[in-house]
């Protein structure tokens, strides 16, 4: 399935722009990489699904609830810490938007381990996938 020859120039045209941000500051290009992402996302045709858009947000932005049920035994906290080190994060935190930023509303381990495991929050330079 091929691209009309409007769609290939709009794609063109999105990855000449998108080249030129090589060089940003990782935080800059981080930045303007999600203001992208934000802007696909309010024409794309699964906009209704949560993974269609996913943001890189500073940790100190997202707050974790007050009303997770959740209590992991430390051998568990430990494996999804090693998961996390070895693999990344396979799936983003779900949060919403609130007065400080953001809050967990699924992934508050997730979460936990991005802001406490330093070697984690070096790598994905103190953000976190929402």
């Amino acid at each position: 399935m091929g691209l009309d020859l409007i769609s290939r120039s709009a794609v063109d045209a999105a990855k000449q722009a998108i080249a030129g941000l090589a060089d940003l500051p990782p935080d800059e290009l981080i930045a303007a990489l999600n203001e992208i992402k934000l802007e696909m996302h309010k024409i794309s045709p699964m906009a209704r699904e949560p993974v269609d858009c996913v943001i890189w947000v500073p940790a100190e932005n997202i707050r974790g609830n007050d009303y997770n049920p959740n209590a992991v035994a430390a051998p568990e906290m430990d494996l999804l810490k090693l998961s996390i080190m070895a693999d990344g994060y396979t799936q983003p935190i779900v949060a919403w938007p609130a007065e400080h930023g953001y809050e967990v509303v699924d992934g508050f381990h997730r979460h936990r381990v991005g802001k406490e495991v330093a070697a984690v929050s070096k790598r994905v330079r103190g953000h976190l996938p929402i």
